[in-house]
Formats: structure tokens, sequence, C-alpha cells
């Protein structure tokens, strides 16, 4: 599993029901814990996405432009 999907993983961890069992606090709060990292993990990720975007928008545009494929590219010769 890479990092992205762990983190959406963990981000998506609901409520775990202790059941009343020894530990269930424990168990509950470690993926409380691990939800939050998840969510916050995300978050972080996504303004650093926009703030890159906007870095290259401003001072390098031509890089946003994607080639329809590799045919339509500039020949070399």
């Amino acid at each position: 599993m890479g990092n992205a999907e762990l983190f959406r993983t963990c981000a998506t961890l609901g409520q775990l029901d202790s059941g009343g069992d020894e530990g269930g606090g424990v168990a509950q709060a470690t993926h409380m814990t691990l939800r939050m990292l998840a969510e916050r993990i995300e978050q972080l990720i996504n303004v650093l996405n926009q703030r890159l975007t906007r870095l290259v928008e401003r001072h390098a545009p031509q890089l946003l432009v994607r080639w329809a494929s590799v045919r339509t590219a500039p020949s070399l010769s």
C-alpha cells in the first residue's frame, strides 16, 4: 500500500466501538489519532499542490501544457 492510499484509508476510519473490553480505549484513541493525522496530511498535501500550481502558473506556465500525443509533439529532425 502506497502512502497516498494509506493516508486515504486512515482518513476514512470511523470511531471504534470499545465493546467494554480492556484496551478498547487505547485502540479507539489510536484509531482516532490515525484518522486525524491522515486527514491533516491530506490537507497539507492539497495546500502544497495548490501553492506549487500557482508558482508554476506564475513563473513557468508552459510546464502545465499537456501534449495531446507524442505524434503531435514537434519533431527533432
